[in-house]
């Protein structure tokens, strides 16, 4: 993988019209959009962008992306590191009609001007990539233990609560007895 950072800008045109490959990477700090939901904006994303035309002369962009980062996990509320990685094929149109004609395959980005804005793409597709609710694994979270003992708990209440109720057709027993006497 190339260390050379990936431009945030590029022409929406000539650069399918080069059938390229790119490789590089981009500091997480750069994603405004990303960072309120990391515990920490350190770090890089690096991605592998190859940029065509397909069978049918649509420009497209088939990329992977991936970065390190830090989230809080939702259970102990403690910073973990997470691997976000996605990969992608985009079809990039100039209209919204284009967008709908498009196959199902295919995401949609639409241009309006000459360039295509790599840096949003990217950051779309990590955050995208991120799990709604990141978790430690359950035995090597820190707070696994009291969640043990918390649904521990809660499952004994419950089963002493059904032990407690009373057969709501207990009472039709009783006017069967007092029947059958």
């Amino acid at each position: 993988m190339s260390n050379a950072e990936l431009p945030t800008l590029v022409d929406a045109y000539r650069i399918f019209e080069q059938d390229c490959q790119r490789e590089g990477q981009l500091p997480l700090s750069r994603f405004t959009r990303l960072t309120p939901m990391l515990s920490a904006d350190q770090g890089e994303m690096r991605a592998v962008l190859r940029f065509a035309f397909d069978s049918e002369k649509r420009r497209v962009l088939r990329g992977e992306v991936s970065a390190a980062v830090q989230v809080q996990c939702q259970r102990c509320l403690e910073s973990m590191a997470l691997t976000l990685e996605s990969r992608f094929l985009v079809a990039v149109v100039s209209s919204d009609e284009l967008a709908r004609e498009l196959p199902s395959e295919f995401e949609p980005v639409i241009v309006t001007d000459t360039e295509l804005d790599l840096q949003s793409l990217l950051e779309d597709e990590l955050i995208m990539a991120l799990p709604e609710f990141p978790l430690h694994p359950q035995p090597s979270c820190p707070a696994a233990e009291v969640v043990a003992r918390i649904n521990a708990d809660a499952d004994k209440a419950v089963a002493d609560e059904s032990q407690k109720r009373d057969n709501p057709f207990s009472v039709l027993a009783d006017i069967k007895g007092k029947l059958d006497r």
